[in-house]
């Protein structure tokens, strides 16, 4: 855990809502924000020492704690209507039609918070496959050495 549950019923916005969740209904969202950031950054940060990743890896955690709150306990209601979408509205004179998504918007790690997905983004580190080489002893054939 990057930061203490104080200090983070201190900076939500769901704060009081926070404080009433019993400690293994708060430690819940810290592992699942812990858990996110991890599979998100390809890194475990839970050893750092550096001042400026752990206070990055603060405000992630917070953040990420009121963006799993808020979905966990956001009205029915409210959902169906995120998820239809509207595809166009008409007031008065003024017209409005949404383009589709692409499908890069769409996507693992995109929260819609821009701060949070940035704080992410610099702490993610890209899967880089091992190299791969191959040493051997020469051998002889046929009075040859082969390499």
């Amino acid at each position: 855990m990057f930061i203490d549950r104080d200090e983070i019923i201190r900076q939500s916005n769901y704060g009081d809502a926070l404080s009433q969740l019993d400690s293994e209904q708060f430690e819940e969202y810290e592992n699942r924000a812990d858990n996110y950031i991890t599979m998100i950054t390809n890194k475990d940060y839970s050893k750092t020492n550096d001042s400026i990743l752990q206070q990055a890896l603060k405000t992630a955690t917070w953040r990420l704690i009121d963006y799993l709150f808020y979905f966990d306990n956001e009205d029915v209601e409210d959902k169906e209507k995120r998820y239809s979408g509207i595809k166009s509205e008409n007031i008065g004179d003024y017209s409005y039609t949404k383009q589709d998504q692409a499908s890069d918007d769409i996507g693992l790690g995109v929260t819609g918070d821009k701060e949070l997905d940035e704080i992410i983004k610099s702490l993610t580190v890209e899967p880089r496959a091992p190299l791969m080489f191959r040493t051997s002893k020469p051998h002889k054939r046929g009075g040859r050495n082969v390499f």
